[in-house]
C-alpha cells in the first residue's frame, strides 16, 4: 500500500494519502516516522483513503495494537492545543475499518485530537477553514515528508527536508 505524507509548514497541516491494500506494517512505519520526527506530530492532518484502499489485511488484534501505538505517540507529544484530524474516505469498505479504528476518538481522549470521518474534503469544513481546504485540495505549499510502498521498493523513504 502506498502511503504518502506531506506537510504545508505555512498552515501547519499534514496530508496523508492511503491507497491499495492497507496493512499494519505500513501504519506502524508511519508511527515510527513520527516517533523519529516528533516536530511534525503537532500539525493538523487530513488523511485521504482512496477508492482502491482495502483493509482486508488488518486483523482486529492488529487494529487494537495500532490504536495503542498511535495513542502512545499522541500522548507523548504533549500537545498544548487540540489538533484537528479529518479522514476523507469515499470508499464504503475502508469506511467500516476507519469507523472501527477511530471509534470514540475525540479531543478529550488523551490524544489531543478532534476527529471527523467524511466522504469528501468539503465535508471537513466542520474542522478546517475554507482557505485551508483549498490549499489541501491543490497541495499548494505542501512538501513530501514520507513515502512508503511505491512501485520500485517496499522501503520507506524520507524527504531530505524532514
Amino acid at each position: 500500500m502506498p502511503v504518502v505524507a506531506q506537510i504545508c509548514p505555512a498552515l501547519d497541516i499534514r496530508v496523508h494519502e492511503y491507497s491499495g491494500s492497507i496493512g499494519p506494517a505500513e501504519l506502524f512505519q508511519l508511527a515510527a516516522f513520527y516517533r523519529q520526527h516528533p516536530q511534525f506530530v503537532h500539525a493538523d492532518v487530513i488523511s485521504f483513503v482512496d477508492e482502491t484502499a482495502t483493509g482486508a489485511d488488518i486483523l482486529l488484534s492488529q487494529l487494537e495494537a495500532l490504536r495503542i501505538e498511535f495513542r502512545l505517540l499522541h500522548a507523548s507529544s504533549q500537545l498544548a492545543l487540540v489538533r484537528r484530524s479529518a479522514w476523507v474516505c469515499p470508499n464504503l469498505g475502508a469506511w467500516r475499518l476507519l469507523e472501527d479504528f477511530l471509534g470514540q476518538r475525540h479531543s478529550r481522549d488523551n490524544q489531543g485530537t478532534e476527529v471527523c470521518l467524511v466522504a469528501s474534503l468539503s465535508e471537513a469544513d466542520r474542522l478546517f477553514e475554507p482557505d485551508e481546504l483549498r490549499a489541501v485540495e491543490t497541495r499548494d505549499g505542501f512538501q513530501e515528508l514520507f513515502h512508503i510502498g511505491n512501485a520500485n521498493t517496499d522501503q520507506a523513504s524520507v524527504s531530505r527536508s524532514a
